[in-house]
């Protein structure tokens, strides 16, 4: 495992595992360097609660500040055109999808508080830690708890891979740790 930061992304190193195929959908791991894809986010801030969709569960970023913010900007122009290479590859794998959901949902609206966001996908083994005393907050408190919009977040993200059904594809990132600063 690698852990890049965006500005070091060279796309020529992203690649693809052996293709995992079932009946309703194929996917195709993503590997930087031949080795797991995990990138280190900038602080950001949480900018809604837990989302849980049947047995998924979801917390999304927003790139607040990408207009000031250098590292925020790095990311998001970083994921921008992973999403291209994700989609032109995609469309390789599977001819009959044309249609490829971008990773960061475009919600930005001049003057209205609004930012583009990024949805990262957590399980029971993601760890959440105090940004301020390092302590793991995953023993005391449920993901609920620890999940509030505008709190301060950075994380390690793993770009796992790129899924694809007969009418869409896209990126799926999962966060495996992240250190949160909390309101107590």
């Amino acid at each position: 495992m690698e852990i890049l930061e965006a500005k070091n992304i060279n796309l020529e190193k992203v690649s693809y595992g052996a293709k995992k195929e079932t009946t309703l959908m194929s996917l195709l791991p993503i590997k930087f360097n031949n080795k797991f894809f995990v990138l280190n986010f900038p602080k950001m801030y949480l900018d809604s609660k837990l989302v849980t969709i049947g047995e998924k569960k979801y917390l999304t970023l927003s790139f607040r500040g990408i207009t000031n913010n250098n590292k925020i900007k790095e990311l998001y122009d970083s994921i921008n055109k992973l999403d291209c290479k994700f989609k032109s590859n995609n469309n390789n794998h599977n001819s009959n999808n044309n249609n490829y959901v971008s990773t960061i949902k475009e919600e930005f609206i001049k003057f209205k508080k609004t930012y583009p966001i990024i949805k990262l996908y957590i399980t029971e083994e993601t760890k959440f830690y105090d940004s301020e005393t390092g302590e793991l907050l995953n023993k005391e408190y449920n993901f609920d708890e620890i999940i509030e919009p505008y709190r301060e977040i950075t994380c390690l993200v793993y770009f796992k891979y790129v899924w694809s059904s007969i009418l869409q594809s896209g990126c799926y990132l999962e966060l495996l740790e992240a250190k949160i600063k909390m309101d107590y």
